[in-house]
């Protein structure tokens, strides 16, 4: 319904009520993830992984959530760590191409950048395919090699984003 306060004051009061409701967690850490509380967010998706160790998704969604928050140190690690116990999953294969991109892209790439200074740090071998955006001045580039988005606005790099999925 689009109400995502309340939405987060339900899953909130359902996992006090019960500590190890894991899908109360997971919904929660992904309601706070969509709302910018990442630190929130990151807490409970650690919560969700202390319940569920296992959880490939979690930790992908978490790895995510460090990169919103400009922690890529932890995001390489929560990759790392998917890649090494889950590694023949579709989401091992999805973080490796992303940890390709944060090992070697996406240091050079800085917000405000023209189209010609990111295509340079790109090179030839990061073929990409561009696409208008939902706006007027906005554009994007799909990077299929890395699962990513790369965002533009009035020409300039905006940021990146994990493509959807197919």
């Amino acid at each position: 319904k689009g109400e995502r306060d309340e939405a987060i004051r339900e899953f909130q009061q359902a996992v006090l009520t019960n500590p190890d409701h894991l899908l109360a967690h997971y919904a929660l850490a992904q309601l706070y993830a969509k709302s910018g509380k990442f630190e929130e967010a990151i807490a409970t998706y650690k919560e969700v992984l202390r319940l569920f160790p296992e959880s490939a998704e979690a930790r992908y969604q978490l790895a995510w959530v460090y990169l919103k928050s400009n922690a890529k140190a932890q995001a390489v690690s929560e990759f790392g760590t998917l890649v090494e116990r889950s590694p023949d999953s579709d989401l091992a294969k999805r973080s490796k191409k992303h940890l390709a991109f944060l090992q070697s892209k996406q240091e050079k790439l800085r917000p405000g950048m023209t189209s010609n200074q990111v295509m340079k740090v790109l090179g030839k071998s990061d073929p990409v395919v561009r696409r208008g955006g939902s706006v007027v001045d906005e554009e994007q580039w799909f990077l299929n090699i890395y699962d990513l988005v790369l965002r533009f606005e009035n020409g300039r790099y905006k940021g990146y984003q994990e493509s959807t999925r197919e």
